[in-house]
């Protein structure tokens, strides 16, 4: 389970277990949908679940800086109070959605820094027990069953550690992903497979700056 390196997530510090991965799951109260074809595993889950004892009330943070916007999806599933925020990336936007919050403090329209304090953890919506429910989209801040436009939250769990050199090169892959990689993208799958590798270049990157900073 993601978290056992024993830090905690900045987005919910605390929060204590992942519940439910974002991926095909047997919890037959999410989405259907044709890529998850292989039983058990027939509905999917379009973030990560966040949970720990007593959790209800605690506070949820931003983990990037962005814009709060309105959730287009209907209370009945994320909740009266969750919130939605938009954040700007090197060649895409995306949406950040906290679900189940019991209560909000902020507001649609405002601007939000990391660490702020968004809300805080509920059961509203759809939901079983108090939980965090953190989803990253593509297409807005909305709810629905298109896998192609809901992408892995978890690098959004913890603040972003990159250097300006390291933005940069993350600026160069995504366009080139966008580019060349994109217009052969063939299903859900392959489309990880492309996101895992382009994460792995990042973290070689990320160790080769490391090595010439300690050789200066």
């Amino acid at each position: 389970m993601r978290g056992n390196d024993g830090r905690s997530w900045d987005i919910c510090p605390s929060a204590t277990t992942v519940t439910q991965e974002f991926d095909c799951t047997d919890f037959d109260k999410e989405w259907k949908v044709e890529s998850c074809s292989q039983p058990p595993n027939l509905w999917w889950h379009a973030g990560i679940d966040l949970w720990a004892v007593d959790i209800e009330g605690k506070e949820v943070h931003a983990t990037r800086d962005g814009e709060v916007v309105t959730m287009k999806a209907p209370a009945s599933i994320l909740g009266k109070f969750a919130v939605c925020l938009k954040i700007q990336e090197p060649g895409r936007t995306v949406y950040l959605e906290y679900g189940h919050l019991k209560e909000r403090m902020v507001k649609d329209g405002d601007s939000v820094t990391v660490g702020q304090v968004l809300g805080k953890v509920g059961s509203e919506g759809s939901s079983t027990a108090p939980h965090l429910h953190v989803e990253a989209r593509l297409d807005g801040p909305n709810q629905n069953n298109q896998v192609d436009q809901a992408i892995d939250p978890e690098q959004y769990l913890r603040g972003e550690d990159m250097t300006p050199e390291e933005h940069e090169w993350l600026k160069h892959l995504v366009g080139f992903v966008d580019q060349e990689v994109g217009p052969n993208f063939q299903s859900f799958k392959e489309t990880t497979q492309q996101v895992r590798a382009l994460a792995d270049e990042i973290a070689a990157l990320k160790a080769e700056v490391a090595s010439l900073k300690a050789q200066s």
